[in-house]
């Protein structure tokens, strides 16, 4: 049995895809397996080297490309990842491979030096650390058999990580942070501006909050996009 499954969601990446796939490849020790979820419906794309678990979704959202990718994995732990994050995996593996945590994540900070983007990186590891809400994009760690207590990702458009980290924490389970830093992209706040993104993204949050559903918050997102 593999000891850990790295599960990657990605959609019209594939510049980012193929350079995560090979920095894995170079890095992971034996017994870690990497399944990739499309959510494009094609041909599995000639580069992917056959060891690569590839796995196309028919609904071309995030939560049922991660659910479908948890279905599929078969390691004893279950690391989900984007294709466009940044970090030292020999030292991530390390990390993973000796710990005893049943939910982690990693230590945020964008490709950007600015103030703004550094005040979002502390917040929002301190948020997840605390708060036990663990975005997507800070890597998500999370043994198998409390993926499954969980009830795992749910196939839904937004808010699929607030939601399974809402279920994760009401199983008790503390919330760790690996010290090795994971560098997201700052491109959707810079294509939609800083404050604007920020604003749009508590607004959504706040209406999933008080019940208003992934369908129709997908709908406000798109159209604010616009």
């Amino acid at each position: 049995m593999k000891w850990l499954s790295v599960i990657v969601p990605t959609y019209h990446d594939d510049a980012a895809l193929q350079r995560l796939v090979t920095q894995i490849q170079l890095t992971a020790p034996a017994g870690v397996e990497l399944i990739v979820v499309d959510g494009v419906l094609r041909r599995r794309p000639s580069w992917l080297p056959q060891w690569v678990c590839y796995v196309t979704s028919s609904m071309a959202n995030r939560g049922a490309q991660l659910q479908a990718g948890g279905q599929q994995a078969q390691g004893q732990a279950f690391w989900f990842l984007h294709a466009d994050s940044r970090l030292n995996f020999q030292q991530a593996f390390a990390q993973l491979h000796k710990t005893t945590a049943s939910v982690g994540f990693f230590t945020l900070t964008f490709n950007d030096p600015k103030w703004r983007y550094r005040w979002l990186a502390w917040s929002s590891n301190l948020r997840a650390r605390y708060g036990h809400l663990i975005f997507g994009d800070q890597g998500l760690f999370v043994q198998q058999d409390v993926y499954r207590a969980s009830g795992g990702f749910r196939p839904q458009p937004l808010m699929e990580d607030w939601q399974l980290s809402r279920d994760l924490h009401r199983l008790g389970v503390p919330f760790h942070q690996f010290s090795v830093r994971l560098q997201t992209s700052a491109r959707r706040f810079e294509g939609g501006g800083f404050v604007q993104t920020l604003l749009k993204m508590h607004v959504i949050k706040f209406l999933y909050m008080i019940g208003v559903s992934p369908q129709r918050l997908v709908k406000i997102y798109e159209r604010r996009r616009h």
